[in-house]
């Protein structure tokens, strides 16, 4: 959100009043989703007798600083006229805006919001077509790059599809399918990285820079896991699965927790799946750690050299064994932040959407993205 900050701290540099009606704004939204959302006002403006809208218009260069009714029924409401100096200094009108709040006016407003939200904790998808691994098998080529593709379009066209439902039905019909294909192919990469982790040796523990002599010949179980295990194209479609998962999620407009639980759920069973194809592995490189760790401190016959040998060594493969689990976390457990933040931010009991000059801010006391 480091972007959104930045654009949030200018607005306020610029409105620094605005910190009294926005106190904590947590989402920034620009003009692309603000002209989407003028876009839909504009369809559906029409006379309506019921839930009239109303702006506040001012006149040129006046203060913008309403009067506030101290007595009757009406107290603590803004009248019309501005104030500036404790003395009335213009007349601000009131203009009717014709909407029909049946057409779904706040959800798009909400979705725009989540979409904002979680753009930034999806990058990834603004490289999905460039990411298809090498190896990957060619007959699937065609296929991966048409859910990529699709992934990319349905994630773009998210604020445009706030105003139109027919062309959000069809969008989602087609994500739903693309994900079901993405899954398939999940599930036929998924036995060929099982395969994968069976067919080099296992030895009980294995050590960064250590190698083996089989039939195969050198293996190096380290190198194995770096190249050939982590870039695996099995988690190429983990992290598709993923982001097609959050786009059928805003376009539907489901934001229920149990349909967020659900998808989530799904994505972590599959997680589960491949960090237990791996567990054997990495739990080999913990082994060779306590190991190492043990004869340090208990072989009565290493010399000074080799005990100062076998420790650098250690402090070699104790950061290798860091830096992997890194990159599992980055493949795996990373793919499942929008998830949370999508059910935190459902899960508010209010949350303050402010259209304010072009831009749309979103606050709220507890929130924290």
């Amino acid at each position: 959100m480091s972007n959104s900050r930045k654009k949030i701290e200018i607005l306020f540099n610029e409105n620094p009043e605005l910190l009294k009606l926005v106190p904590n704004p947590i989402i920034y939204s620009g003009s692309p989703f603000i002209s989407a959302l003028s876009q839909k006002i504009s369809a559906l403006a029409r006379s309506s007798a019921q839930d009239d809208i109303y702006k506040i218009v001012f006149k040129k260069s006046s203060s913008r600083e309403l009067m506030t009714i101290n007595n009757g029924e009406l107290k603590g409401l803004f009248t019309s006229t501005c104030i500036e100096k404790g003395k009335i200094s213009a007349v601000a009108g009131l203009q009717k805006i014709d909407i029909d709040l049946s057409q779904e006016f706040m959800p798009v407003l909400l979705g725009i919001s989540l979409f904002e939200s979680i753009q930034n904790r999806l990058t990834y998808i603004s490289t999905l077509c460039a990411d298809i691994r090498n190896h990957q098998i060619v007959e699937e080529h065609s296929r991966f790059e048409r859910i990529s593709e699709t992934i990319v379009d349905s994630f773009l066209a998210v604020p445009d599809l706030a105003l139109d439902k027919g062309m959000r039905d069809a969008y989602l019909a087609r994500t739903v399918k693309n994900n079901d294909d993405c899954f398939e192919m999940y599930i036929s990469q998924r036995e060929q990285f099982r395969a994968l982790l069976s067919s080099e040796f296992a030895p009980h523990s294995t050590g960064f820079d250590h190698y083996f002599n089989s039939d195969k010949g050198i293996i190096h179980p380290d190198q194995f896991f770096e190249r050939k295990v982590l870039t695996h194209p099995v988690f190429s479609l983990f992290e598709r699965l993923a982001a097609g998962k959050i786009c059928e999620i805003i376009i539907s407009g489901n934001y229920n927790d149990s349909n967020i639980e659900r998808h989530r759920n799904f994505l972590s069973k599959a997680k589960a799946d491949l960090f237990l194809l791996m567990q054997r592995r990495l739990e080999a490189f913990d082994s060779f750690t306590e190991q190492q760790v043990d004869r340090i401190e208990n072989d009565l016959d290493l010399s000074g050299h080799d005990r100062k040998d076998i420790e650098a060594r250690l402090e070699c493969h104790k950061e290798f064994v860091q830096k992997i689990k890194g990159r599992v976390s980055e493949l795996l457990d990373s793919k499942l932040e929008s998830f949370d933040i999508l059910l935190q931010l459902t899960s508010q009991d209010d949350i303050d959407v402010f259209l304010i000059d072009g831009h749309l801010l979103v606050n709220a006391a507890t929130l924290k993205v």
